[in-house]
């Protein structure tokens, strides 16, 4: 688990760019990027083999209410936003959110 809640944002972006540039024809929805931070298996990590990427599993040890609450925060935020014609496909508009904006998110979100 990463310990640094401003690490969390950079982690989190670092992911969906990660993911986005290896697999050209996969985005992450809500469901899909918890479950790869996570490290929970389902058919879209399996499929695209997603957990074999070193970022799969980063965050472990946070529930996934907390989880969802904050990505939803993110998107509150307008950090990430979410496709509803495109499956729910998330994408990152704002990579520039400084680092005490996430931890304040994330200490509000989590708790």
């Amino acid at each position: 688990m990463i310990d640094n809640p401003s690490g969390r944002k950079k982690t989190i972006l670092c992911c969906i760019k990660t993911v986005e540039a290896k697999y050209s024809n996969f985005q992450f929805n809500l469901y899909s990027l918890s479950d790869f931070l996570r490290g929970k298996e389902s058919k879209v990590i399996n499929t695209f083999k997603l957990n074999g990427l070193r970022n799969f599993g980063i965050i472990k040890k946070i529930y996934y209410k907390q989880l969802q609450s904050f990505l939803n925060e993110l998107i509150k935020e307008e950090i990430l936003s979410v496709d509803k014609e495109n499956y729910n496909a998330i994408s990152i508009i704002n990579s520039n959110v400084d680092d005490e904006m996430c931890k304040n998110i994330f200490s509000n979100v989590v708790k």
